[in-house]
Formats: structure tokens, C-alpha cells, sequence
């Protein structure tokens, strides 16, 4: 059985919260998601978050009303106690500028998203394999 894992998803669109939701439950994952839709209520969640509580991934879309997911990786990744926290970059852009500023940013991954369910699906599905089953995460509580 899988550890049950924390995923903060930052999605304005609601229909894309809901296919990536649909997708998770459709894969039969243990995922924990808590969702918000724009930069600073995500920025305000993880800063009043307990350090054994933050999530273990953040699925970050680019395109947000207020602070942008860039603006938020960035804040995130300057932030000695929240840089550990794994952030994917997951948005509609394919701009080479994006992709570029992402990893410069330290992004761990960045995926463009999908037109439909079945995309939503794979995706979702390769994240947890990959980020939950072959890679070894940071301990966010082991400082």
C-alpha cells in the first residue's frame, strides 16, 4: 500500500482541477490534495502550513490572477524552509521562455498540460510513479 502523500494543486481553472481530481481518484492513487485557485492563497497556505504538514508536491499552474505561478516557484524556491518542497510545473503554456525560466527557477519538472481526460489521466498517473514510487523525496520535517 502507498503512503498516503500531501499535493498541493494550484489551479484557477476550475475544469482542470476537476479532470486532474477525476484522474487521481480514476488511477486509484492515496493522494491527500488540497487546492487552491490563485498564487497568494497558495503562498498564505504554505507559510501558515506546520513544517510536518507541508505538501510533499506542488502542482503549479503558470498562468494565475494576482501573483503568477512563476512569481510563487520563485518565492517558494528563495524560502529556506519550503525550497525542499517539490513543485511541477503543470500548464497549458509550451513556450520555450517558460520552460527555460521553470527550471531556472528550480522547477523539477515541467508538463504541459493535456486537452483531455485521457491526457489528465497519464499524466497524473506517470507523476505518481515517478515522484511517489521511483524517486526518494526530502523529509521536509528532517531539518
Amino acid at each position: 500500500m502507498k503512503k498516503s502523500v500531501r499535493i498541493l494543486l494550484v489551479e484557477d481553472n476550475e475544469l482542470d482541477v476537476r479532470m486532474i481530481l477525476h484522474s487521481a481518484n480514476k488511477t486509484k492513487l492515496r493522494n491527500n490534495f488540497t487546492v487552491v485557485n490563485d498564487g497568494m492563497s497558495a503562498l498564505e497556505l504554505l507559510r501558515q502550513t506546520q513544517d510536518a504538514e507541508l505538501p510533499d508536491l506542488v502542482l503549479l499552474d503558470l498562468s494565475l490572477p494576482g501573483i503568477t505561478g512563476m512569481e510563487l516557484l520563485q518565492t517558494v524556491k528563495q524560502d529556506p524552509r519550503l525550497r525542499k518542497i517539490t513543485v511541477v510545473v503543470l500548464t497549458s503554456s509550451a513556450a520555450t521562455s517558460d520552460i527555460k525560466l521553470a527550471y531556472d527557477s528550480y522547477a523539477a519538472a515541467f508538463i504541459t498540460k493535456p486537452i483531455d481526460v485521457l491526457g489528465f489521466t497519464e499524466i497524473v498517473s506517470a507523476i505518481d510513479d515517478f515522484f511517489f514510487e521511483i524517486v526518494t523525496l526530502p523529509e521536509i520535517a528532517d531539518e
